[in-house]
């Protein structure tokens, strides 16, 4: 199977449950904090997109959810649905384990 740092570069779990690290494009030395679980479920990050315009909007739910993802949110959701559905796979098909850790895998510790 693909790794998850080749399917989705720039992008790290932290260990936290649904927590993650994605990298900047436009400046690569910066990473920003994605909490997926946080503000009821649409996620927050910690970019100036979001902390400065998209978060207001969230507080205030003027908008549908999918309109207030940025970039990095949409990149950390991408590699926890890459990460569970490789998992599936490997349960479906009876392969063992691979030798990753679950904090390798961005999954939860349970």
């Amino acid at each position: 199977m693909i790794p998850l740092s080749q399917l989705c570069p720039g992008v790290r779990s932290t260990g936290d449950n649904l927590v993650f690290e994605v990298q900047s494009d436009s400046r690569p030395s910066l990473w920003h904090r994605v909490d997926l679980a946080a503000t009821s479920g649409f996620g927050s990050c910690s970019c100036e997109k979001f902390t400065m315009n998209l978060c207001k909007k969230i507080r205030k739910a003027t908008y549908p959810g999918a309109v207030l993802e940025c970039p990095h949110i949409r990149a950390a959701r991408r590699y926890l649905a890459i990460a569970v559905a490789q998992r599936l796979i490997q349960m479906r098909s009876g392969q063992k384990d691979p030798k990753l850790t679950r904090y390798e895998w961005g999954l939860p510790p349970w």
